[in-house]
Parts: structure tokens; C-alpha cells; sequence
């Protein structure tokens, strides 16, 4: 083919040569419009056929056994399976020892994952970190525990794309039923209340600066809270641990007002690296070993994630809360009051 090419910029010099070979290339490949205009429309669709045909076939085990016939079609069959496949079975049964198994599922999760890091690595920095923004975006639209996904769904209609956002979040035994049945459907329940309720957050990890805004919450508010004393899991989906940065597989938002679909954190100002705290995005905290920077991106993340999921997330800081309580509470008396309306 490169012959080829060079021929044409020999014979009409190198810019017309190079543009009749990118025509000639784009003719020469096989479209459906091509073969239409090659051999005509009854034809050409006939050709179009048979080439998806072969298309689908490609790569199965009757393609090997008709290209190289039935024995050697057979084991280069098998040999491409072999390098696919990374089910463990399917490795051992190919000879592989538990620690390359190991290392050949680690190499090809990493290499799956569509992190930043993948993307800049296929792409490069400006085009991956471009192209890693908007597969972002795309999950983010399209995601169903996102109030954008049911806006679309309900032609733009808000309110009722929050109704069926809280729907969809609830998951009661009906939702789980319509999906997979009657039988599978009550396990897949059974297991998912297992899992949500089971997961609880021990006391002594609730700080008394957050009980205590929970109690003041109280005070202002008569709907539903979920809080320290009735700790309700966030599972995240398989798309959400792809698409966030998070190693958690569930969450615990602090406070929940699920009513209002509002998730209130409470920040430690150590913990949570206070901007009125630390200033030096690279200092190392001690007992968290992480850096002033990563504690916020992860803070960020979880934020995004549900926010994506249709909270409001309100954040309470510790030294705010402690230094002037009554304006703590009237923001979020002002925020409830609003979401009510």
C-alpha cells in the first residue's frame, strides 16, 4: 500500500498526490454507500449483507476452523481464548499459578479502568484529561441515581423527576420484583436490606460535635433524620466506583434529611483539612497519613457523587459550628425552609 501511495505523489506531485490518495482510500473502503455506487443498489446491498455476515463471524470458532481447517483451527481457537480470558478458572485450566493469575487480573483491571490515568496514557495530557472530562460527563448524564438522567426522562419536569429519583432510590421490594421477578427479585431484596442495614457505623466513630448538631437539627426540623443513631448506607454502583475516586464501596453520609433529599456533612477541622486550618496544600496530617490536598479531592468526590445522586449537600465545619451555633443552625433552618416551599 505505501508503494502504492507513492506512486500517486510521483505522478501528480506530493499535495495532489497525497489528496486523490486520501480519496481513493476513503472509496476503496467498504461502506455501504461504497458498494452501492460500485456496483449499484440491488447488488451493493447484497454485498453490504454478506460483508456484515462475515463481520459477526469473525474471531468465532467456525471462522478458525473454515480459515486454518478443523485441528489447527481448533487450537488457534483456543490460544486466542487463552490470551483473553481472564476468569480464574479459564487461567488455571491454562497452566497459570495462583500469583500469575494475580498479576495478570491486576494488570487487566488497571488497564479496564477508565481512570484520568488510562486516559492521558491512550491520549495524552490535554486530549485524555478532554476526553476523561466528558466520559465523566457522559456517566454523569446518564446515570439513573442522577436527577438529570429522570429530568430527561420526564421532559424537563422537575418536580416529578425528583419523584421518580426518590423512587428509584427507595428500592422497595416492587421496584426489585418488576426487574428480575417474583423469586430472584425477593432474594435480590432480601440481600440488598442485608447489606444496607448490616452495614452500620460503630458510636465511637461519631464525634460529639456532630451529635450535637444532630440534636439542634432536631429542634428545627420534625421530618425524618438519619443520623448517629440510625446510620443508613450509600451503595455505590459499579459505574460510581469506575467513575469516582473512592475506595469505599458504601457511604455514610453524617446526617440525611431524605425527605428533602439532603445529605449534611459535619468536617472535623483536623480530619477534613480546614482551609482555615491548613494552608499548605502539601503538608502530610498525622494519624490520617494523607496530604491536605488528597483529604479535599476525596472530600470533593464524595460530594460530587451525591450530588450526582440528587442531594444537597450542606457543610458544616467544627470550629464554625462551635464558635456560633445559633447561625449554623438558622442557614440550615433557611435551606429546610426553602427545599419545603
Amino acid at each position: 500500500m505505501a508503494s502504492v501511495k507513492q506512486a500517486w505523489i510521483r505522478k501528480y506531485g506530493e499535495e495532489e498526490g497525497l489528496k486523490r490518495w486520501d480519496e481513493r482510500k476513503k472509496l476503496s473502503a467498504i461502506t455501504k454507500d461504497n458498494l452501492i455506487i460500485k456496483y449499484g443498489e440491488g447488488v451493493g446491498l447484497e454485498r453490504w449483507d454478506s460483508y456484515k455476515d462475515k463481520l459477526k463471524k469473525r474471531g468465532t470458532r467456525q471462522w478458525y476452523t473454515d480459515k486454518y481447517g478443523e485441528e489447527e483451527g481448533v487450537i488457534k481457537y483456543m490460544e486466542k481464548n487463552a490470551k483473553l480470558s481472564i476468569g480464574v478458572e479459564t487461567l488455571r485450566n491454562n497452566g497459570y499459578s495462583e500469583e500469575e493469575i494475580e498479576i495478570i487480573r491486576s494488570v487487566h483491571t488497571k488497564k479496564s479502568v477508565r481512570s484520568i490515568y488510562n486516559f492521558i496514557k491512550e491520549y495524552g495530557e490535554v486530549e485524555g484529561t478532554k476526553k476523561y472530562d466528558l466520559y465523566r460527563e457522559k456517566n454523569r448524564l446518564n446515570s439513573s441515581w442522577g436527577l438529570n438522567f429522570w429530568v430527561n426522562k420526564c421532559n424537563g419536569h422537575i418536580e416529578k423527576a425528583k419523584i421518580r429519583l426518590k423512587e428509584h432510590q427507595s428500592r422497595n421490594i416492587n421496584w426489585w420484583v418488576s426487574k428480575y421477578g417474583e423469586i430472584d427479585g425477593t432474594l435480590k431484596y432480601n440481600e440488598w436490606v442485608g447489606k444496607t442495614t448490616s452495614a452500620m457505623m460503630c458510636g465511637d466513630t461519631i464525634s460529639k460535635g456532630q451529635k450535637e448538631l444532630e440534636d439542634d437539627i432536631s429542634k428545627i426540623y420534625s421530618g425524618k433524620i438519619l443520623g448517629h443513631r440510625e446510620s443508613y448506607g450509600i451503595i455505590l454502583t459499579n459505574n460510581e466506583k469506575r467513575n469516582y475516586n473512592i475506595k469505599n464501596s458504601i457511604l455514610y453520609p453524617d446526617i440525611i434529611l431524605p425527605e428533602l433529599n439532603i445529605i449534611i456533612r459535619y468536617h472535623g477541622d483536623f480530619w477534613h483539612a480546614s482551609p482555615k486550618k491548613f494552608v499548605n496544600e502539601e503538608e502530610v496530617l498525622p494519624k490520617i497519613n494523607k496530604s491536605v490536598k488528597d483529604i479535599r479531592l476525596i472530600d470533593e468526590e464524595k460530594d460530587n457523587l451525591y450530588k450526582n445522586r440528587g442531594y444537597k449537600v450542606i457543610i458544616v465545619w467544627e470550629s464554625d459550628y462551635k464558635n456560633d451555633k445559633l447561625t449554623t443552625i438558622n442557614k440550615i433552618k433557611k435551606i429546610i425552609e426553602n427545599e419545603n416551599n
